[in-house]
């Protein structure tokens, strides 16, 4: 496939957090059949598989009560739907595929959760890079998503492109030639912090103890946040449209036969 000169090529280079959520987001917005959503375990695996990939060597299934053998630091068994980590960092992947969508209640049990075992692994993983996505193969209220956001929780859902992607696309020298500058320029202020990790939002504060930024996003910068992905999302899609037809139903393609292959396999069992 060409791509004309001097626009953002779709092909997302080496950094592993863009290519892992573009796949996830092409799963949630392709992998619907019909009216209806993936089989639930289905869905946590097809997750699963685009944590396989450069950087990412071990790898959880949905099951465990550990995180990679380690227990939480209060002790309680949490189980986490899908889980990765490798010389890149750590990913770990809350999977909805419910009718309602995520729930608020969804969001807290999930940084509850990571958050026990964050707190078990500190000092050693003040250095590490840990992310939090929430996979919904439905779409996911606007109050349910800021909630996210302010968790540092990164947000994979059917009709928005994820911000890992946005701000990937930001970054590149030649986006201002194809996408709106005021736009590009406001993902290069709001993404770093969309994308954070869970070491960036707590920070370990050398002293045994976590340290909470009350500042990091306002309810200004929340409502922008909002608007870019929305605006500077269709503008890409469009682009892609007119020069690069095509190119996204074909990645996701494989993805979707993959899905469609495991909810077989799981109704029939």
């Amino acid at each position: 496939m060409t791509i004309p000169p001097g626009s953002p090529h779709p092909e997302l280079g080496a950094d592993l957090l863009p290519k892992l959520t573009l796949d996830a987001w092409l799963l949630t917005s392709h992998g619907a059949e019909g009216d209806g959503l993936p089989e639930g375990r289905a869905w946590e695996r097809a997750v699963l598989a685009q944590l396989v990939r450069p950087g990412l060597s071990e790898y959880q299934h949905a099951g465990f009560t550990t995180l990679f053998g380690a227990p939480s630091a209060s002790g309680c068994r949490h189980e986490l739907d899908a889980a990765a980590r490798g010389w890149a960092g750590q990913v770990i992947t809350e999977c909805k595929a419910l009718g309602a969508g995520v729930t608020k209640s969804d969001v807290a049990i999930f940084d509850t959760k990571t958050f026990d075992h964050y707190a078990a692994e500190m000092p050693n993983a003040a250095d590490q890079a840990w992310w939090r996505l929430m996979v919904s193969a439905s779409p996911v209220a606007d109050g349910v998503r800021r909630l996210c956001v302010m968790k540092g929780i990164i947000v994979i859902e059917p009709g928005r492109v994820p911000w890992p992607v946005l701000r990937w696309l930001a970054s590149r020298p030649s986006a201002d030639t194809r996408l709106a500058e005021p736009l590009l320029r406001e993902a290069l202020r709001l993404g770093p912090r969309a994308c954070a990790t869970m070491q960036q939002r707590w920070v370990y504060d050398g002293c045994g103890g976590l340290r909470w930024d009350l500042t990091w996003w306002t309810p200004t910068d929340l409502d922008d946040l909002t608007y870019v992905q929305e605006e500077l999302g269709y503008d890409w899609l469009d682009l892609l449209d007119q020069n690069a037809p095509g190119w996204l139903e074909a990645r996701a393609e494989p993805l979707v036969r993959r899905l469609r292959v495991a909810s077989s396999l799981a109704l029939a069992s």
